[in-house]
């Protein structure tokens, strides 16, 4: 059995994007993997190498989508993806990829950057600095990035990488010291933000699971108001009634419902889950199911 790995780097870097290429969504379903399982093999094995739109956003060809679904039968019967990818048994499809260096924060590096340039050099900032553990820079480019950019640019030059890896570095017990400063600013900037919606009837509220998931639900509220989605974090430091609630809210966080409250529409967590979208997916386009 051989994959698709004879083609050549300018084979591979001509790959005409409109002709069969599929979207992470797409290639996900094709393959039977997550769009995060895609994004955790690319950061941590340099493989698949999708090519990128204009935008940024990712597009497999229907050789790479043919190679994943391989690869994914070898991991249901019980091969350990690092053989297949890395200890060479066998050694395609990656024989001839050199893994990356490990980054600090693999997921918010995955997102798309950019199209200004500017914004583009923030995002790169950002996460230059959380990786190095400067919390100070990391808080001056958030404040610079209200000054430089449009406000429609920050969610993705500064606000999503800046979370996403704030969370990735506490996983790994390496949160800067202004760890809750920085999250406290970036749900302030993204209530801010918000204020340029102005909600027409009853917005679908956007309820965080505990304190610590007050700047996840403001930022998921900003993301969903820029798709043209009516949504509203809820901030109070009381929980919503029933009556409040709607008739449909989105959870952001681990688990939680109010009592006597209906189940929520959908959920949201910064990296994604079984029960729900990550951060990265609502930044590609996609809608919390049921909204």
């Amino acid at each position: 059995m051989s994959l698709a790995t004879t083609r050549t780097d300018n084979d591979r870097n001509a790959v005409d994007v409109a002709d069969g290429a599929l979207n992470i969504n797409e290639a996900s379903k094709s393959c039977g993997l997550s769009p995060s399982v895609l994004r955790i093999w690319e950061a941590r094995y340099g493989w698949p190498q999708p090519q990128r739109r204009p935008n940024g956003y990712r597009v497999y060809t229907n050789d790479q989508v043919a190679d994943l679904q391989r690869v994914a039968d070898l991991v249901r019967c019980g091969m350990p993806i690092s053989t297949i990818l890395i200890d060479g048994q066998p050694k395609w499809p990656a024989e001839l990829v050199r893994p990356p260096k490990p980054r600090a924060t693999p997921r918010a590096r995955m997102l798309p950057p950019p199209t200004d340039r500017m914004a583009a050099q923030l995002q790169r900032e950002v996460l230059d600095a959380l990786e190095t553990g400067r919390g100070s820079l990391a808080m001056g480019v958030l404040q610079r990035a209200g000054i430089t950019i449009r406000p429609a640019q920050e969610p993705l030059a500064v606000l999503v990488p800046l979370l996403i890896g704030l969370y990735e570095l506490r996983q790994n017990e390496r949160a800067p010291a202004e760890d809750a400063q920085l999250e406290a600013a970036l749900a302030t900037r993204a209530q801010q933000l918000l204020r340029q919606f102005r909600p027409a009837g009853n917005p679908v509220l956007v309820v965080p699971a505990s304190l610590e998931d007050h700047a996840l639900a403001a930022v998921t509220a900003l993301m969903l108001a820029q798709q043209g989605i009516n949504a509203q974090p809820w901030l109070q430091p009381s929980r919503p009634t029933r009556e409040q609630l709607g008739k449909g809210w989105i959870r952001a966080g681990a688990h939680f419902q109010p009592p006597g409250s209906a189940k929520p529409k959908a959920s949201v967590s910064v990296l994604g889950d079984e029960d729900g979208l990550g951060l990265a997916e609502i930044v590609e386009g996609q809608r919390p199911d049921g909204i």
